[in-house]
């Protein structure tokens, strides 16, 4: 289904409708292997997060806590300036993958998409070697950005 279709879904679906959204705003679709996609919503006042998971019937999860890099409020997302579909922003990340680094294996795809500089996917391929290839697509032009590798063994400090 297509970003918007799946948009259209969760607007139209009971916890949606009978969520009092006040001040939220769309704010990221968030996908991963095994796991129902999310669609997040921020209020910039309360600095809450509220998620939907889009099982069958698309369901809401607790309000959280959002951890903002710089500080400042999320960017408002608007579907309708997302030009790249979901699959195809996968596919470009799996050709790349294949072609810089031949031999490692995917086990899990996480994308997530967001206004951030522009709509960017930031799509992580988790490999059996217990590496990220990490990459950030355009979702108004398909261009790849950044990418590169590193080993989950390099993050954080030693175990406690």
């Amino acid at each position: 289904m297509k970003l918007a279709e799946s948009l259209a879904v969760l607007e139209e679906s009971k916890a949606f409708k009978s969520w009092n959204r006040g001040d939220y705003y769309l704010v990221h679709y968030f996908q991963m292997t095994g796991q129902p996609p999310q669609f997040g919503f921020y209020n910039d006042s309360t600095r809450k997060m509220v998620c939907f998971e889009m099982y069958d019937e698309p369901s809401m999860l607790p309000e959280s806590d959002v951890f903002s890099e710089d500080g400042g409020p999320l960017k408002a997302f608007d579907a309708g300036q997302v030009f790249v579909d979901i699959a195809d922003a996968l596919n470009i990340a799996r050709k790349l993958a294949l072609e810089k680094y031949p031999h490692e294996t995917v086990d899990k795809e996480i994308l997530v998409l967001q206004n951030n500089d522009g709509y960017t996917y930031t799509i992580t391929l988790v490999t059996r070697s217990i590496r990220m290839i990490n990459m950030k697509v355009s979702a108004e032009s398909g261009e790849v950005r950044s990418y590169g590798m590193h080993s989950l063994m390099d993050l954080g400090g030693p175990l406690q």
